[in-house]
């Protein structure tokens, strides 16, 4: 069952990679591969820990933290690789805190390069990108580079893809980030859109037409409950912060279902079921 845990504090978890994985990431993959999906998907749940532990959870699938970023506007996100750097991976932090959720609410449509994208999502990755240009340059040439995220990250790591153009970018619960002129900035193709079936955050901004004339860029690829999952009736959302958090983990049943259809770990366990891939362990 999923915990309020599970959907507001991914980053507490203690079964990142466990069990680790049973195929390798496929380097050099451009097309949707679930098993690279659920590599990117794990590593998106990974980069909410806060605790250097981290890289602990990497060795466990024999991967490095090659920098961890830290911007203004609550950015975080870090880049990962095998000692071989064979293939690399950027992945933004999503929502985790208020200033987050502020950042997240701030949607009105700003200029980018080309077209309009969420005002709190670019002031994000503005404040990353010279520290993210930074950590790319120490890549070597022959270096796959892929993007992913969840929720918030998800958002960054679309505007990013649009800046530099990674193999491939695979997003995970996003949020509409821009106008139809923006996607056409972004390599859609090799973009892939990960929805785990009725998550309520994919939904968000609105798009109302000349008013918030959002649109989604990639390729979709929704995720199905499997026979044994029950599906809640969504409530009235509770109080996000961390008080009232603690307070719903002790007294309330887990979330609703298109609340808990964003949590990271069913991300994570749905793409495994897709490729054979056990759950992760629920310890922690």
């Amino acid at each position: 069952m999923t915990t309020w845990s599970d959907l507001f504090k991914p980053g507490e978890a203690t079964n990142f990679f466990d069990p680790p994985p049973a195929q390798r990431f496929h380097a050099g993959s451009t097309a949707f591969d679930g098993v690279n999906a659920w590599w990117l998907a794990e590593l998106s749940r990974l980069v909410y820990r806060d605790n250097d532990d981290r890289k602990q959870f990497l060795a466990r699938a024999s991967l490095e933290e090659l920098d961890f970023i830290n911007a203004a506007h609550n950015t975080q996100g870090f880049l990962v690789s095998p000692a071989s750097r064979e293939w690399a991976a950027l992945v933004f932090r999503g929502t985790s805190n208020l200033e987050d959720f502020l950042i997240d609410g701030d949607f009105r449509l700003f200029q980018w390069d080309r077209g309009r994208v969420h005002h709190g999502f670019k002031l994000g990755i503005d404040a990353a990108w010279p520290q993210v240009l930074k950590d790319l340059g120490t890549l070597p040439g022959s270096c796959h580079l892929y993007f992913a995220g969840h929720s918030l990250g998800a958002a960054l790591a679309t505007l990013a893809a649009s800046r530099k153009r990674p193999a491939a970018t695979y997003t995970f619960g996003s949020p509409l980030v821009g106008d139809q002129t923006f996607i056409q900035t972004v390599d859609a193709a090799h973009t892939f859109r990960v929805i785990d079936h009725n998550d309520l955050v994919t939904h968000v901004p609105p798009a109302i037409p000349l008013v918030f004339p959002y649109t989604h860029v990639g390729e979709e690829h929704r995720l199905a409950h499997t026979a044994d999952e029950s599906v809640q009736v969504l409530h009235l959302l509770p109080h996000l912060s961390r008080p009232g958090i603690d307070e719903m983990q002790r007294t309330l049943p887990g979330p609703p279902d298109p609340l808990a259809d964003h949590a990271p770990i069913n991300y994570v366990d749905r793409l495994g079921a897709t490729i054979g891939f056990p759950p992760r362990t629920r310890r922690g």
